[in-house]
């Protein structure tokens, strides 16, 4: 609700313009925790915010090499304005990127985040060490290796930020990546992660101090599994006790047009005889 209000508001009274907007939150992957993380943020950003939701790319989305190249001068503006940069992964791309930023800007805060303890730990020792070298002599922030668990999840807080003092309530972990102890992680989950996590950014945008923590809940041991076009089990477990539920299923997108909502984009709607089953 107060998501629809901010977006009346916002188209009566206007907002900050996307030049002014200097503040980037990054959101790093685009499944289901971090594009519903997003989603919230950008609709609920107060209407004279000066931070701006965006997403780092793997690749250029584009077929056209023109097209892609007004992405790429998109991204790197987004680099140029920003205060703070946080590049997640020690690989090449990763290590050039963040080296490639700090060198152009050495005023800005570069952060880089891996999760070994050296840069390039595919690669021989001596190429670790140079990398190293170079970061320090770049003068970067380091993420402390104590944030991985034993089983290479990021260690968190109940509020979701990273279990680390260098960048608490700065950096928030949800998802697969994030050590939560979900008995079963699901679309679920890592829904419910997202909304945890872009609530408590709101909060720290507005100068609050983030109080939503994120816990188990009994509806992530639930999982529907088809077996088939027309039919499937569901299962309602909490690890001692479960309950178990053979269906028949009617339509054979299996409830896709769902998947498509939650990810923003309207399903296609066909006509109802398209739905039989062969």
């Amino acid at each position: 609700m107060n998501a629809f209000f901010l977006r009346q508001q916002i188209r009566v009274l206007g907002s900050t313009p996307p030049e002014e907007r200097n503040q980037n939150i990054v959101v790093v992957g685009a499944s289901f925790a971090g594009y519903h993380a997003a989603r919230i943020m950008a609709r609920s950003l107060p209407r004279n915010s000066h931070c701006r939701v965006v997403g780092l790319p793997s690749r250029v989305n584009a077929t056209d090499k023109a097209e892609g190249m007004k992405l790429l001068r998109e991204f790197q503006t987004s680099i140029q304005i920003a205060k703070r940069i946080v590049v997640v992964g020690g690989g090449a791309a990763g290590v050039e990127l963040a080296t490639d930023a700090k060198s152009k800007y050495p005023d800005k805060h570069v952060t880089l985040v891996h999760s070994r303890n050296a840069p390039m730990h595919l690669w021989a020792s001596r190429l670790q060490k140079a990398a190293l070298e170079g970061l320090e002599r770049l003068r970067f922030a380091k993420l402390s290796s104590n944030s991985i668990a034993s089983t290479g999840h990021i260690k968190v807080n109940p509020n979701l930020s990273i279990k680390d003092e260098s960048f608490s309530d700065r950096v928030y972990i949800c998802g697969d990546v994030a050590d939560t102890q979900t008995p079963n992680p699901n679309a679920r989950s890592a829904m419910l992660q997202g909304s945890v996590v872009a609530d408590n950014i709101l909060l720290a945008i507005k100068g609050r101090k983030p109080r939503h923590v994120y816990k188990n809940h009994w509806l992530q041991g639930f999982i529907k599994l088809t077996l088939g076009l027309d039919r499937s089990v569901s299962l309602f477990g909490n690890g001692k006790t479960a309950l178990l539920f053979n269906s028949r299923e009617k339509r054979e997108d299996l409830m896709a047009a769902q998947g498509w909502k939650h990810l923003g984009a309207k399903p296609f709607v066909d006509e109802p005889s398209s739905h039989k089953l062969c």
